[in-house]
Order: C-alpha cells, then structure tokens, then sequence
C-alpha cells in the first residue's frame, strides 16, 4: 500500500497485542515522543499480565509534503464513503486507488454525455456537478458524491448527462482497472459485486416507488369526460 508522508506503523508481537484495548494506541501515540513510544506499549503489557515475550517497532513517516498526504486521504476518505466501495478493507481500498487517476474539469465541462458508451467511474472530489437528462437539469451532485458506476460492468449507453457547474476535480476509475483489481482479488471482488447488487435494488425499489405515485396521481387526476349526463341532468 502507499506510505504517506505523517502515517505511523506499530509492529509487535502477540505478547503485547493481546493485551491492548480500545484507545490505548491512540492515548499512547498522542502522549509520547515517537523515542518512548516502544517503551510506553511494553509497560502497559507488563501492567496487564507481561506472560509473553514483548516486542514493539514504531515507524513515523517524515512529513516532507503534507499537501500531496492531504489530498491522498481526501481521495481515500471520498472512496471509502461510496456506496460501491463500503464493504472494501483499508489495504483493499489503497490496492484499488492505484489503478485510478484524477481528472480535472473546467466550468460547463461534460463528463459524461448522454446516449454516449462509457466505461468509467466518477467521484467527485472538489465541485459539483449538473445532471440533465433529454436537455434538462434533472438533479445537482455536490463533493463527495459518485456516478456512472453502472459503467463499470456493462456496455449500455449512458442514461443522463453529466456537466461540471464550475471548476472540478473528480477521481476516476475504469472498467479495464477495475476488472484486473477482482480479477487478482476474488474476495474484493465478491464485496464489490455485492455492493452493486445492493445498488440495483435500491434503484429498483426506488423506480417501483415512482411509478405507483405517478399511476395514484394519474387516477385523482381522472375526470368524466364532459358528455357524460349527471343523473340530475338525465331526469332533466
């Protein structure tokens, strides 16, 4: 996995593992110079039991370019967050942003076009963007937010168009990439076709949802045509 300029590993054995609970790595990192570090862990094993050997190694990343760190975990925070991507490890989601690139879209830029095959994957990492469908704006997406996943498994046409509002900057993932990362990695792979599986039945859910409001609507909306007699107008 990529190592990060601030980013800090312990590596240890069972002998002080096996005693740490929750919050303990964080208290001792955020109290100690990175030199006592090591010391700290094995006194707090020898303060619960000590019955194994213990030993510690804290790596410190040097903090040489803490802009380019910043946007990594930007774009891993992004990744993490989308839906596709929940059920994905750490090591699973670094593996997977090595195989993307950044894209950077001027204003009233299209990204993605409609009617047009496609075979890409957007985050949104800085922006926002417009979606409009037959030549109109349907939905607006902020940062943070993901689209053309369907992209990735298959061949269809593009169902909307996608346009940056103003400057934007959007993580991007291909069909190609992304088929190599499950085929080296079947389990990720199973994660991330379940993911998708849980994504088409929402969206059905969603459709199904709309299209019996739409027919409820349709009925209120029924009036009798104007040469049907009311029964008063019959007598008459």
């Amino acid at each position: 996995m990529d190592i990060l300029p601030g980013d800090q590993f312990i590596l240890c054995s069972d002998g002080l593992h096996g005693y740490l609970r929750s919050g303990d790595v964080e208290k001792i990192l955020n109290e100690n110079e990175p030199a006592d570090v090591p010391g700290s862990f094995i006194d707090i094993a020898n303060e619960r039991g000590g019955k194994d050997n213990i030993s510690v190694v804290f790596l410190q990343v040097a903090k040489d370019d803490e802009g380019a760190a910043d946007e990594l975990r930007q774009r891993m925070d992004f990744m993490r967050k989308a839906p596709l991507f929940r059920y994905l490890s750490y090591r699973e989601l670094v593996t997977l942003m090595n195989l993307t690139y950044v894209r950077t879209a001027r204003e009233s830029e299209v990204i993605i076009e409609e009617n047009v095959i496609g075979d890409e994957m957007f985050l949104l990492v800085q922006g926002e963007v417009r979606v409009s469908k037959g030549g109109q704006e349907i939905a607006r997406l902020p940062q943070g937010s993901n689209f053309g996943e369907m992209a990735l498994i298959d061949n269809a046409p593009r169902s909307a168009t996608i346009t940056s509002v103003g400057p934007a900057r959007l993580l991007v993932i291909g069909r190609k990439q992304f088929y190599e990362f499950i085929r080296k990695d079947p389990p990720s792979g199973i994660k991330l076709l379940w993911s998708f599986l849980q994504i088409l039945t929402s969206r059905l859910r969603s459709t199904d949802e709309q299209l019996l409001k739409a027919r409820e609507e349709l009925v209120i909306q029924e009036v009798e045509p104007d040469w049907i007699l009311s029964d008063d107008e019959q007598k008459i």
